[in-house]
């Protein structure tokens, strides 16, 4: 089911079984953006669907970060162009490694950017509009020894970009809400890193 956030985005939601992540949809003037494949028949399945409406633009994939999840269906697609982080390039061929922001204008404008996230190495995010923010499982913690936890320093990195982002909607992947208020998000993130120890690495969630 494809649920509209705006007349140009909108999103598939993401599922428990198979896990798979939330797909992002954005409609430019010449190319439609694709946040993530998902994973699975359902996933690939509904994307397709959608993207048959558009057969006459070129589609481009933004991969947020390389879990299985949320890359699981890429090679079941045709994209024009593939923009990922450093590490996820290891795990799916890409057009661009993106290293600083790139934006794009397209009828749309888009802002792929770098994000430090404890949850996993190399992650993206995605700005639309200045407005709304895909940041896929970026902003959650990781799992060390049974327990989930954040490392303090990417913690902290994190949320210097974050706090910079002009945009007042982050749309968090796995969540039942999916567009939650950025100073939500940011304050809850915050809360974490004041709990913080002197000498300790990581921070638990």
């Amino acid at each position: 089911m494809i649920k509209e956030i705006t007349s140009q985005i909108a999103y598939i939601p993401a599922s428990d079984s198979p896990l798979s992540a939330d797909i992002g949809l954005i409609k430019g003037d010449k190319r439609i953006y694709v946040f993530d494949t998902g994973d699975g028949d359902a996933a690939c399945r509904e994307l397709k669907e959608y993207l048959q409406g558009f057969q006459h633009k070129e589609t481009c994939l933004i991969v947020s970060h390389f879990h299985k999840d949320h890359t699981g269906n890429f090679s079941r697609h045709d994209f024009s162009r593939t923009y990922v982080g450093s590490f996820t390039a290891k795990y799916v061929a890409p057009s661009e490694i993106v290293t600083a922001p790139v934006v794009i204008e397209d009828g749309v404008k888009l802002t792929i950017f770098p994000l430090p996230s404890s949850h996993a190495k190399g992650s993206l995010g995605l700005m639309v509009n200045d407005e709304y923010v895909f940041l896929g499982d970026g902003t959650y913690p990781n799992e060390a020894k049974d327990e989930a936890v954040y490392n303090r320093g990417l913690l902290q990195e994190e949320l210097k970009v974050l706090t910079a982002l002009p945009a007042d909607k982050f749309l968090l992947s796995h969540k039942p809400r999916f567009v939650y208020p950025s100073k939500v998000v940011i304050r809850e993130l915050e809360s974490v890193y004041d709990r913080r120890v002197q000498g300790e690495a990581y921070i638990k969630a």
